[in-house]
C-alpha cells in the first residue's frame, strides 16, 4: 500500500466494474449490443481443435476444406458459440446466476471463417411475456371459462423474436404480429416460415400498432407485448401506450 494511502481511501473517483443483471433487469424485448469484439484467428481455431481433440478437417486441412461448399476452413462452430456466450457474460449474468442449466436451442446460420470479426447482440425475447401468458391460461381453467387460445399481440414485432417465440413455446395461444415496416416484416417472415406447426398459429400485419389489427378483435387480447415490454393483459378497446397501459381504465 502507498505511504499517506489508509484502506480504501484515493484521491480519484472511485467505480465498481461491470456487473450482471437480475431477471427484473431483463425485460422482453430488452437488446444488449455487446461492446467487447473478436476478431477470430487461425490460432484460435487451431488450439481450440487440439484442446477439444476435435481433427474435423474443414477446420483444419486448407487443401481438403477447398474442395468443400465452403471453398476455405471454417471455424470449429463450438468454439464461435462459446465465444458468443462469453462476450455476452460480463453484461449479463456476471454474479448474478448460479449456473448455467443448458441452451435450449443453438442454430449456426452461417459459418465462421479465419479472420472473421464477431459482434455480439443479447435479445430478451420471451421470458416475462410467457409467465403472462401463464398465468391467463391458469385463470381460465380456474374460472371455468370457455377453452380457447390465449390471444397475443406482439406490436411493433420486428424480427419476430418475441412474437414467434411465444407461438413456439405455448401451443395454447393465436398469435399476432404487428409492423409498420415492411422489410421488418419480410424478416419475420422468414423466421415465420422456419418455425414449422407453430406457424399456423402466427398472423403477421403491416400497420401501426393496434391499427393493423382487426377491429373486431382488439377489445379481446389477453396478453399485449408493445414495443418490446410486456404488457397489461388488454381487457378494453382502448388504445395502450408503450407499457400496454390504457389511460381510461387504469
Amino acid at each position: 500500500m502507498e505511504e499517506g494511502i489508509e484502506g480504501d481511501e484515493r484521491d480519484g473517483q472511485v467505480v465498481e466494474g461491470t456487473a450482471g443483471r437480475w431477471f427484473e433487469d431483463l425485460p422482453v424485448g430488452l437488446v444488449v449490443r455487446h461492446a467487447l469484439t473478436r476478431t477470430v484467428t487461425e490460432a484460435d481455431n487451431l488450439l481450440f481443435c487440439a484442446l477439444t481433440h476435435n481433427p474435423q478437417p474443414l477446420h483444419l486441412d486448407a487443401e481438403f476444406a477447398a474442395g468443400t461448399e465452403f471453398g476455405q476452413r471454417i471455424v470449429n462452430s463450438l468454439f464461435t458459440h462459446g465465444l458468443v456466450v462469453g462476450v455476452s457474460v460480463g453484461d449479463t449474468t456476471l454474479g448474478t446466476t448460479v449456473a448455467n442449466l443448458g441452451f435450449e436451442e443453438t442454430v449456426f446460420p452461417a459459418p465462421v471463417l479465419l479472420g472473421d470479426t464477431l459482434r455480439v447482440e443479447t435479445e430478451v425475447v420471451a421470458g416475462l411475456a410467457l409467465l403472462e401468458v401463464d398465468r391467463r391460461a391458469a385463470g381460465r381453467a380456474d374460472g371455468g371459462d370457455a377453452v380457447g387460445p390465449v390471444l397475443v399481440a406482439d406490436l411493433g414485432t420486428g424480427s419476430g423474436a418475441i412474437g414467434l417465440s411465444i407461438a413456439a413455446e405455448r401451443t395454447g395461444t393465436r398469435v399476432w404480429c404487428t409492423d409498420v415496416s415492411l422489410d421488418a416484416l419480410a424478416v419475420a417472415r422468414a423466421n415465420c416460415a422456419g418455425l414449422g406447426q407453430p406457424a399456423q398459429r402466427v398472423t403477421l400485419a403491416e400497420g401501426s400498432w393496434f391499427e393493423a389489427l382487426p377491429t373486431e378483435l382488439e377489445s379481446s387480447f389477453d396478453v399485449v407485448v408493445a414495443a418490446g415490454l410486456p404488457a397489461q393483459e388488454a381487457h378494453c378497446a382502448h388504445r395502450f401506450d408503450l407499457l400496454g397501459r390504457c389511460a381510461h381504465c387504469a
